[in-house]
């Protein structure tokens, strides 16, 4: 029973992490730059989660390894 607690509270915070990640974001850029006025909405959602992608490149690599 207490494996599942686990599983689920992980589980939890990972959606929360996700789904808070690009809301974070796009507050902070709106209190850093107030010109910006970045709304608060699905599209800027979306495109944050996009634009973070492209930034971090962990899934894309230049190099080829021997």
């Amino acid at each position: 029973m207490a494996d599942g607690i686990k599983v689920f509270l992980i589980a939890f915070v990972v959606v929360l992490l996700i789904i808070g990640s690009p809301l974070l974001t796009i507050w902070s850029l709106n209190t850093l730059f107030p010109s910006l006025a970045i709304p608060t909405n699905l599209d800027t959602w979306l495109a944050t989660i996009v634009l973070s992608g492209i930034l971090s490149g962990g899934f894309f690599s230049t190099s080829s390894k021997k």
